[in-house]
């Protein structure tokens, strides 16, 4: 059937707030002030096709309409930073639905943890722009954007740059292009940082503050840092403060320190994971880091200016095996994008090769240990006697001698890291 949309031109988004289809379904879609999508309404017409039964006791494809014929649903949506949608949920808080993409925006699953919903239209939304499951492609507004190539389908209605088609300079992890016109950095507020705070937070301290030229003469890591208000992530807030974006940050901050070592958190948001998080490594390298043009740190682009980056984490592996896996740059540890906190732990070159090694070690040498998603460390037999990926995270930074500290967040096996012993320390 034809689905018909109804665009809010009032907006600079052009969003689309009702999608139906006649005599099926009429979609009802709520924005925030950033157009980013936050709640859907659902209502099915009245004499909507019912789904039937076969002999294999299997619903016909008008499953959710019987659901849904008799009342309005509401969902939330759950986003990224980056504004793309992760996950739906109902009125009682609970998942409903997972979107995953690759950093391009490609969808790479949509699952479904409650079938009466599996009829929602438009799940995946990449920074925002809708997703046309015919065309294969993303509408971004004013043209379309196709993720596989990394490529929009049109040119640039404005020509900003000199590159009409490419996405956001090839930076997918730290731009967004809202209207599919001109990128920018995605920079919310916590993307801000307080300058003399967070140069404190990774072992450096302000010297000298010039009034004047609202300069900021910083050290760290035996080198002379300045940032001036005005220019590219630098500004002084009403509170008389100097604020830095996170990217003008880490590109000086890496580059002096070479390398930099971070905890990363972010959360599970499906099945039984729900409410938990996740922990792993992230290395960050400048261009004088011996890493820096490694396969490792060259497959996830480059971001912060000439900042690179690696990840080290572990899972659970296939369910026929059931055992703790480690790898680098494991899917879900690489999107920066979703992780709710990024503890510093280290500044230096002394503790990477150590890491690469001690997980090496790992995966060659065992990748086997028992997995449990919920470790006990009291226990030796049963259920809990495992490991899991923060086990995992913990064991290995203890192993090469860093020590992340406790966390605020729900990361069971915390308490029981992996031995030193499987890391070959």
């Amino acid at each position: 059937m034809t689905k018909n949309y109804v665009v809010d031109y009032l907006s600079i988004a052009n969003r689309d707030i009702f999608v139906t289809e006649a005599g099926s379904f009429t979609q009802r879609y709520v924005y925030d002030a950033s157009g980013t999508r936050i709640s859907a309404e659902f209502d099915y017409a009245d004499g909507t096709a019912r789904g039937t039964t076969n002999s294999d006791g299997e619903y016909g494809e008008n499953f959710q309409s019987d659901f849904a014929a008799e009342r309005v649903e509401k969902v939330w949506y759950r986003t990224s930073l980056l504004g793309s949608t992760l996950f739906a949920v109902d009125a009682a808080g609970d998942v409903i639905a997972h979107a995953i993409y690759d950093p391009w925006g490609a969808p790479i699953t949509e699952t479904y943890t409650d079938s009466n919903f599996s009829g929602i239209e438009n799940l995946t939304n990449f920074t925002g722009y809708t997703w046309d499951e015919v065309l294969g492609l993303y509408f971004a507004q004013n043209r379309f954007y196709d993720a596989e190539t990394h490529r929009f389908t049109q040119e640039d209605p404005i020509k900003d740059g000199t590159n009409w088609y490419v996405y956001c300079g090839n930076e997918p992890l730290m731009r967004v292009d809202p209207w599919g016109l001109k990128p920018m950095w995605n920079e919310p507020n916590d993307h801000w940082f307080a300058l003399r705070d967070e140069i404190e937070s990774v072992g450096g301290f302000v010297v000298n503050w010039d009034r004047n030229t609202a300069t900021a003469q910083v050290a760290v890591y035996g080198k002379t840092v300045f940032f001036k208000a005005g220019t590219t992530g630098v500004k002084i807030e009403s509170d008389s403060k100097m604020y830095v974006r996170a990217d003008t940050f880490y590109s000086k901050v890496v580059t002096a320190a070479t390398e930099m070592i971070f905890l990363g958190v972010h959360e599970v948001v499906i099945g039984i994971g729900t409410g938990n998080y996740h922990t792993s490594t992230i290395i960050f390298a400048s261009k004088k880091s011996n890493y820096y043009d490694t396969e490792e740190f060259a497959k996830n682009g480059t971001l912060w200016g000439d900042v690179r980056y690696a990840t080290i984490g572990a899972g659970p592996g296939t369910s026929a095996s059931n055992k703790l896996q480690s790898d680098v740059n494991r899917e879900k540890d690489v999107e920066l994008h979703t992780k709710v906190e990024m503890r510093w732990l280290y500044s230096g070159t002394a503790y990477t090769q150590a890491l690469f090694y001690a997980e090496a070690h790992y995966r060659t040498e065992y990748n086997n240990l028992n997995y449990d998603f919920l470790p006990n460390a009291d226990k030796t037999s049963g259920y809990g006697k495992g490991y899991n990926s923060n086990s995992f995270t913990v064991g290995l930074l203890k192993a090469v001698g860093l020590n992340p500290g406790a966390l605020a967040y729900k990361v069971p096996g915390w308490d029981k890291p992996v031995p030193s012993e499987y890391f070959g320390y």
